[in-house]
């Protein structure tokens, strides 16, 4: 049994870190599918704000009511401001997440040793992944709990309890199902489970259904099948595929500008050599199919393949063991590990301290601001910056009663009437219409203001670096 904690302890502090530090979301339907879902159940948006999928009826109901009922609650004990509501959602999937690596760390630990928990605490992309509120990341939480509880040897308690979580595994993300079918084989074929095991396995997801159908008829207010939209509008019609089309082979190459190659090679190099000990894991079988499906399919994101990243950790830290029990007396071995290191080492900060959306912490100091000065009009030059997806707004961020004014150009024409807590958001960060530092001055800017003498290339014209402005005191 491990004996270490230390590190553990570290990967706490960075999980919670990231949670605090990375607002925003990775993909819109982090945002658009769950927290703009919620606030329309609620009555603070309006079904014209909704992303397309809500007419259609086909995305799930489990994780947006899941939220309701979360808002409500915080809500009903004084906790308001969205952004908190929201890190505290971050925090506790990040949590959850640690969680489940840990136990799964124990599990692993007489096969893997130190080296697959150090490098679930340490790789660089973990606590990103980690702390998203997202369908991807609730659905392979549940589904790594599910697979946990039928890894070693099984009761029944334990085979209801892991088909009840691969049932609100494929609530939450109907594409996990691929993976189910790929474990079912698992559990039949290598395991030998006994028939009645595997339908007592199947019967515990009953439950799991019955509240995914409970769900998607609170959120869209009869009583449907929203996976069958899916499948039908995405695949049959083409829906999909209308958002781009990628060859069979597009996840490799993605995978490594995304990892940042040097990591993303070491990864794949690691395991390659760890395969032979990893090939009859319950990982591998369910999540071959998972990768082999969306390979096939046309319209490609590295989202989808997010809960594959568990069966990869494993099947590297096999090879991570193998390459140090057989090369480590090696030089060029040493050279290759610590330099493939330092550099993950290097991007764990940048992935910890950044926003996951470029605009949110201007949309938090926006917000912050109007309650301390409703009065305050925020200026802004040519588009709604809350449009963060076309003329889809991310209502659930913007305060309530904010008055925003529209300019055409801040460098033709300057607002008449300006009142000192009125606020100017300019979307370049060395704006020609502010540079009279007698007139305006820097409210905020999420980036240090050294960095706006530093302009090699011209690439901050180039760049999206926003800057609020206001009235010099």
């Amino acid at each position: 049994m491990p004996k270490r904690f230390s590190y553990w302890t570290i990967a706490t502090i960075i999980v919670v870190i990231t949670a605090w530090f990375s607002e925003g979301y990775h993909h819109p339907d982090e945002h658009f599918q769950i927290l703009e879902f919620a606030n329309l159940k609620l009555g603070r948006t309006s079904p014209y704000n909704m992303p397309w999928e809500w007419a259609r009826e086909m995305r799930p109901g489990l994780q947006p009511m899941l939220t309701v009922g979360y808002l409500r609650a915080v809500e009903a004990v004084g906790l308001t401001n969205p952004f908190q509501q929201v890190f505290l959602l971050r925090l506790l999937s990040g949590l959850l997440s640690l969680a489940l690596l840990w136990r799964w760390y124990r599990v692993l630990y007489p096969e893997l040793g130190d080296y697959f928990g150090k490098m679930v605490a340490f790789l660089w992309c973990m606590p990103y992944l980690g702390v998203r509120y997202s369908s991807e990341g609730w659905s392979a939480l549940c589904f790594g709990a599910g697979l946990l509880l039928v890894y070693g040897p099984v009761n029944a308690r334990r085979l209801l309890l892991s088909g009840f979580l691969m049932g609100l595994s494929f609530q939450f993300r109907y594409q996990i199902a691929f993976a189910i079918a790929g474990l079912f084989v698992w559990m039949f074929w290598v395991k030998k489970t006994e028939w009645k095991n595997l339908l007592l396995w199947v019967a515990g997801t009953v439950p799991a259904f019955g509240i995914g159908l409970l769900a998607d008829g609170a959120l869209y207010g009869k009583w449907l099948f929203p996976a069958w939209n899916y499948l039908k509008i995405n695949i049959f019609e083409g829906a999909a595929a209308t958002f781009g089309v990628e060859p069979f082979w597009w996840y490799l190459p993605e995978f490594l500008m995304k990892m940042f190659h040097p990591v993303g090679i070491a990864l794949l190099v690691l395991a390659y050599f760890g395969f032979q000990k990893t090939k009859m894991n319950p990982w591998i079988w369910a999540m071959v199919p998972f990768v082999l499906v969306h390979c096939l399919i046309g319209h490609k994101e590295m989202r989808f393949l997010f809960p594959a990243v568990m069966a990869l950790l494993i099947t590297a830290a096999a090879g991570w063991e193998r390459l140090d029990r057989e090369w480590g007396h090696k030089k060029a071995w040493r050279v290759a590990w610590r330099t493939a290191a330092g550099i993950n080492i290097a991007l764990l900060p940048v992935i910890m301290f950044r926003p996951a959306l470029e605009a949110m912490p201007y949309f938090h100091y926006v917000y912050d601001h109007q309650q301390q000065h409703s009065d305050a009009v925020l200026f802004v030059e040519k588009r709604n910056p809350y449009h963060v997806v076309g003329t889809l707004p991310a209502s659930f961020y913007q305060p309530k009663g904010l008055k925003m004014a529209m300019m055409p150009d801040f460098s033709e024409k300057m607002p008449e009437n300006k009142k000192p807590d009125d606020l100017f958001l300019s979307e370049k960060i060395n704006h020609p219409a502010f540079r009279d530092i007698n007139q305006f001055e820097t409210a905020y800017c999420y980036f240090p203001s050294a960095i706006r003498y530093v302009d090699v290339g011209g690439w901050q014209a180039r760049s999206r670096i926003w800057k609020i402005y206001r009235l010099s005191r």
